[in-house]
């Protein structure tokens, strides 16, 4: 057994977001293993529990740079290696039929903008995306890539361009799920960009749940992304308590684990 990759990503930081909540979550992990924030850059207003109800409902965007200290905050953190950012959608707007990179418009456009407006307010690389909801079309998925973006996500089947090489990808993810009934737990590997699985920790998610995953991909030195939400973890102390355990168990493992940015 040899060195396995360990990452964790937190979801829908935007202009709302508390720099408290995130130090309060994660200051007892990030001088070990930084942490990826999934960053809204403009968000709009939409029904999410990362928002107050007064945002649910109007046509306003809010791009994050425009809340300076949170900015002052996160290029801190980032200075000190216990953060980095990753693009998550563009407004994070839900459409009437579906999520924003399932049923949206102009997707390769706002990728490409979201992606060199984040880079510019925090003046760092943006590299990796990780969709809305965790749901992409093939649209959706095209525009990602074709902007040179890696993926933090599951990809269906359905949304690939079927060539042979995702053909066989997906032929082998299925094998292994058969034969280990666990998700394939290496990242995979395109001529132009990578995509890393995860498993999310939810207000439903048992320990026992991430424990036998994080167990599988070790077993195999693959690489296990824990991803999860910040304002979750805030609202819901049992789910709290379940990343704190977590942290606690893995950790006793960290001299085979190398902690990673997607």
């Amino acid at each position: 057994m040899g060195i396995m990759y360990f990452s964790i990503r937190d979801d829908d930081i935007s202009y709302f977001t508390k720099p408290d909540d995130i130090t309060k979550i994660y200051s007892n992990i990030w001088d070990t293993c930084p942490i990826g924030l999934s960053v809204v850059p403009f968000h709009a207003n939409t029904k999410t529990g990362a928002l107050s109800k007064e945002y649910w409902q109007g046509n306003q965007t809010y791009p994050i740079g425009d809340n300076k200290d949170l900015v002052k905050f996160l290029k801190d953190e980032i200075q000190k290696g216990h953060i980095y950012i990753m693009l998550h959608g563009y407004s994070h707007k839900d459409e009437p039929d579906g999520y924003e990179f399932e049923k949206g418009t102009h997707l390769f456009d706002k990728v490409a903008k979201g992606k060199k407006y984040l880079e510019e307010v925090f003046d760092t690389p943006v590299t990796t995306f990780v969709p809305p909801h965790n749901e992409f079309s093939k649209e959706g998925y095209l525009a990602v890539i074709n902007n040179g973006m890696n993926i933090s996500s599951h990809v269906a089947f359905r949304n690939y361009p079927l060539t042979p090489r995702t053909f066989i990808h997906k032929i082998y993810q299925k094998c292994w799920y058969i034969l280990y009934r666990k998700k394939y737990p290496l990242p995979i590997k395109f001529l132009t960009h990578v995509e890393y699985g995860h498993d999310s920790l939810t207000p439903k998610v048992l320990l026992n749940d991430l424990l036998s995953s994080f167990h599988h991909c070790r077993r195999f030195s693959g690489w296990f992304c824990l991803a999860t939400h910040y304002w979750e973890l805030k609202q819901f102390p049992d789910m709290r308590a379940v990343l704190n355990n977590f942290w606690n168990e893995i950790i006793r493992f960290e001299d085979t684990i190398e902690f990673r940015c997607l």
